[in-house]
């Protein structure tokens, strides 16, 4: 894959540019909760429009694309509005204190003390991933400083972890599990930009969890279950051997046994409905 440059004959009209969060929301169909998963894989995205031009201008953008080859090869962008830091940065002395960095910050040494290097909305980059900075960062006493950015660094252990996890939990499958690869030996021409050697492969599945939901759902009405849609419980109370359960229908059920898989709202349900005090912080929603 070669990176190519974006000709600049003719300046952009307008340009979007922002970070797309890798996140997740899973709705229960039967109690309509929600849980929120942030997950990695953020990137970026970003449109750029051209004005009306002249057709040898134009030609040489067509070409551009053309040498694109649609996804095959990439091209180096940016934010017209952010050419350059707002800090002072650009030509400084600073180096990165400590390898094997991760997360969402950076320590960094060597600069001008007492300095604003880098302020909220820069960008940067870290092994040609782009960064931008989400607070003002500047120098303490020594040259030093911690640059908060998103989206997070990723390091080649915490990924093989995160593979190891899924491979596990993922139990018995026909499916290769996840393997380290040189991408030069993979594959008979490097797929990704040149500074990228390795990488790790995997496979990848998905669930409909709504429709998960209803065919767990009829599988214990087959088994003699009885399924209450959208219907709360006003309150629980212990009866000698059993518990006492009020629904707001007016329907009061016996048990031996409640298990409490309300998610988010094991703690709130505790507390209000069961009347235990959970020393735990309640997730009201």
């Amino acid at each position: 894959m070669t990176t190519y440059t974006i000709p600049t004959t003719v300046g952009f009209s307008s340009v979007e540019f922002g970070l797309e969060n890798n996140n997740q929301v899973f709705e229960s169909p039967l109690s309509n909760s929600i849980q929120v998963s942030e997950l990695t894989g953020a990137r970026w995205y970003a449109t750029f429009n051209l004005p009306p031009m002249k057709k040898a201008n134009a030609l040489e953008y067509i070409g551009f694309l053309q040498r694109l080859q649609g996804r095959v090869h990439s091209f180096s962008g940016y934010d017209p509005n952010h050419r350059s830091p707002s800090g002072t940065i650009a030509g400084s002395t600073l180096l990165v204190n400590g390898a094997s960095q991760t997360g969402t910050s950076l320590v960094l040494d060597g600069g001008a003390n007492s300095t604003l290097v880098l302020k909220a909305g820069d960008f940067f980059s870290v092994n040609s991933e782009l960064k931008m900075v989400t607070a003002d960062a500047t120098t303490d006493g020594s040259g030093d400083v911690t640059v908060n950015f998103v989206p997070s660094l990723r390091s080649s252990w915490m990924i093989r972890i995160g593979l190891f996890l899924y491979d596990r939990l993922g139990g018995k499958s026909s499916f290769e599990r996840s393997k380290f690869i040189y991408l030069n030996q993979q594959f008979n021409e490097n797929p990704l930009k040149e500074n990228f050697k390795s990488g790790y492969m995997y496979s990848d599945l998905f669930v409909d969890d709504s429709r998960l939901a209803l065919l767990n759902a009829e599988d214990a009405i087959n088994r003699g279950a009885k399924i209450y849609v959208n219907t709360n419980i006003t309150k629980v109370i212990r009866d000698n051997e059993y518990w006492s359960v009020y629904l707001e229908n007016g329907e009061i059920l016996k048990s031996k046994v409640i298990i409490n898989a309300t998610g988010p709202y094991t703690v709130s349900v505790l507390n209000n409905i069961f009347g235990i005090k959970s020393k735990k912080k309640s997730n009201n929603y």
